[in-house]
């Protein structure tokens, strides 16, 4: 009797042994998904999902959490983490944002608009209106710099020969300028070049070194996720993790994937 016991014993701490030790499961983060490559790349490849995505899950993983990336219409996507119901995100600073958002102090990445013009262009841009001679192509909806905004509406105002063609799509502007139908067009530097890349026309076009807006991009946790124990803490960890991903060269080489300069 006490040799059957003994085994029932020892049988049961063989079984829960490996219970015991097993590491605690971890929280799952809803976390928003974008079409807006190449930082987030919904719409995309496996292969491509985005780098920003690819930073933030590495960095959602190694502060302890699993992340699940979805992909809703741009203002329910606001709506949803404003409410809680998207625990993580990634935006851009704003005041009004603030005080219902936990900001990261570390960028993701920045995101900056730039001229673009044809790769064997000679032209040299000193002010706006040295733009005034070229024809210039123009994202129905882009939002610059307000100074180029009234630039190009004061272009078209002029009833006849504004010579400003609004396209619906980056890839409209990039043909364009590729096929010399516009000389001119301002874009997010990263999307214009991951674009080119994928329709084989980023060798035909050049980056014309003048800002028009730049804007930081940030991890934000919803003041009202019930997901996030310490948000304090996932804050401060995640932040190191980009810095240390920075400084490792895996951001850079991540990037470059991307052909972001």
């Amino acid at each position: 009797m006490k040799t059957t016991l003994l085994l029932a014993t020892v049988c049961f701490q063989l079984v829960i042994a490996p219970i015991s030790g097993a590491a605690p499961t971890r929280k799952i983060l809803k976390v928003m998904n974008s079409s807006w490559p190449p930082f987030f790349n919904a719409k995309g490849s496996e292969a491509y999902p985005g780098y920003g995505l690819e930073l933030t899950k590495r960095c959602l993983n190694k502060s302890g959490y699993e992340a699940s990336f979805d992909f809703y219409p741009i203002n329910r996507m606001f709506d949803y983490h404003f409410k809680g119901k998207l625990d993580v995100a990634v935006m851009s600073f704003k005041e009004s944002r603030a005080k219902k958002l936990l900001y990261s102090k570390e960028p993701l990445f920045i995101n900056t608009y730039v001229g673009f013009v044809r790769a064997d262009s000679k032209f040299k841009y000193a002010k706006l209106s040295d733009l005034d001679a070229l024809t210039i192509g123009h994202l129905s909806g882009l939002k610059t710099s307000d100074e180029y905004r009234h630039y190009i509406e004061k272009r078209l105002s002029k009833a006849k020969d504004s010579r400003v063609e609004i396209v619906s799509a980056d890839n409209d502007n990039i043909r364009k300028l590729a096929a010399g139908r516009i000389d001119y067009f301002v874009g997010s530097r990263a999307t214009i070049f991951w674009k080119a890349s994928q329709i084989n026309l980023a060798d035909r076009i050049k980056e014309f070194p003048h800002k028009f807006k730049e804007a930081s991009y940030y991890l934000t946790i919803s003041k009202k996720s019930n997901n996030i124990a310490d948000r304090a803490k996932l804050i401060k960890d995640f932040d190191q993790c980009v810095t240390r991903e920075k400084k490792s060269g895996w951001y850079k080489k991540t990037r470059n994937r991307y052909g972001s300069p």
